[in-house]
């Protein structure tokens, strides 16, 4: 079996490392991790070859490929999954030895949980989200596909969190909390109210500040 990291950023580098260290724990051998990326200016990263997603289809058989979608933003990471999902490809779900993952829990497809990182009884993560090292998600929470969920966030129990939605890191949200899709909660934000659909909310007491009209978390 094979792994495919799409992407070969920052965080592509990380699901690498994570890789490398969390598949010695687990049953099965890869025979090669590579990464794909569109449009690449380099063949390789360290010693780990980069393909073109086209030139992966000619040289590895699809049943043998498992993907990662190892980039940042939620609707990069949604138009990615879409992509490797239409062309008849699996995703793998990636969690870190030292994560914990209540037996009650239910974690979706190609979803990612660095180290650290809780989550507790009778949650529902969707598919293809990305957790950071010491995330926290309580208990009875739903947090959607597509989601970021970055380093030293603590979610309360009985929180919804939308698709597609992008927590920076040290945001605190209080139990029983709706935030809607397409949102982007800022960086040590205290959470106390509902917050609506394409949002960017900032501050204690977090509030909506704009839309995000442009469906973007970084800006180049």
């Amino acid at each position: 079996m094979y792994l495919a990291i799409y992407g070969e950023s920052g965080l592509g580098h990380e699901v690498l490392d994570l890789a490398i260290h969390a598949l010695k724990h687990m049953e099965g051998e890869l025979e090669q991790i590579f990464f794909v990326v569109d449009n690449s200016l380099r063949t390789k990263y360290r010693s780990f070859p980069i393909f073109s997603f086209e030139d992966m289809t000619i040289n590895f058989i699809r049943e043998e490929v498992e993907f990662i979608i190892a980039v940042g933003e939620p609707s990069d990471k949604m138009r990615l999954f879409k992509k490797v999902k239409e062309n008849g490809y699996r995703c793998k779900t990636l969690i870190h030895p030292t994560a914990y993952i209540s037996p009650s829990a239910v974690i979706a497809e190609g979803t990612v949980i660095q180290h650290g990182a809780v989550v507790s009884s009778d949650s529902k993560v969707g598919a293809n989200c990305f957790f950071q090292g010491m995330a926290l998600i309580g208990h009875d929470c739903s947090v959607g596909n597509n989601c970021v969920i970055s380093s030293h966030v603590a979610v309360s129990g009985n929180v919804n969190i939308g698709d597609n939605t992008y927590i920076a890191p040290g945001v605190v949200i209080k139990e029983k909390i709706n935030i809607g899709a397409n949102s982007v909660i800022g960086m040590g934000a205290v959470v106390q109210r509902d917050i609506p659909d394409n949002v960017i909310a900032l501050g204690n007491p977090a509030r909506p500040m704009k839309y995000k009209d442009d469906g973007k978390v970084f800006k180049k």
